[in-house]
């Protein structure tokens, strides 16, 4: 699990991040649950020997203290591919991109969110900006890997405006994200 510590909790700023994996060429998604270990081989159809692209999400956040202003995680994602590749990020909870106000017992309040989006990064990609979940895109491409399995870190950012609504202990900010692996060629 990684964690960020060092932010105030004063604040109330916590916050869940949560991850899928997708491909949709088989529409096979993988929750990762807090603490989880997600990701599995997807063979696609066709191709001598079979084409495949494994994703791996080697952590999660859970209780990520965001102080007013920019803060910053990293998340290792592993890509072991076939073929050339590419890997989208997506809000998968249909929030804007935003992390929203959620409790366990409750659910989300899509009426108490952050001003400003998640978004995501790879600095092992030249000329790539950050993907702002709001629209999702790729975050990273790549060659064919073989067998060995190549770290891709992805950079995190999310932005605590001064007139973002502080929280509860019972309540975090929380969005559902979908990491989407496709071979390109």
């Amino acid at each position: 699990m990684i964690e960020n510590t060092s932010g105030l909790t004063a604040f109330g700023f916590g916050a869940i991040l949560l991850l899928l994996l997708a491909a949709p060429a088989v529409c096979q998604e993988v929750l990762v649950a807090p603490g989880g270990s997600p990701g599995g081989v997807i063979d696609l159809q066709g191709g001598s020997p079979a084409s495949s692209i494994n994703l791996t999400v080697l952590g999660n956040f859970e209780d990520w203290n965001l102080d007013i202003g920019p803060n910053q995680n990293s998340i290792p994602l592993q890509v072991e591919a076939s073929g050339s590749w590419q890997v989208e990020a997506a809000d998968a909870s249909s929030l804007g991109g935003r992390m929203t106000k959620y409790s366990s017992s409750e659910g989300y309040d899509p009426s108490v969110q952050l001003a400003d989006s998640l978004k995501l990064s790879s600095p092992n990609q030249p000329g790539f900006s950050p993907v702002d979940l709001a629209t999702g895109g790729v975050i990273a491409t790549g060659s064919a890997t073989g067998t060995s399995l190549l770290n891709v870190p992805v950079i995190i950012e999310q932005q605590v405006a001064l007139s973002d609504q502080p929280l509860d202990e019972n309540h975090k900010y929380r969005i559902l994200v979908t990491f989407t692996g496709s071979l390109t060629s």
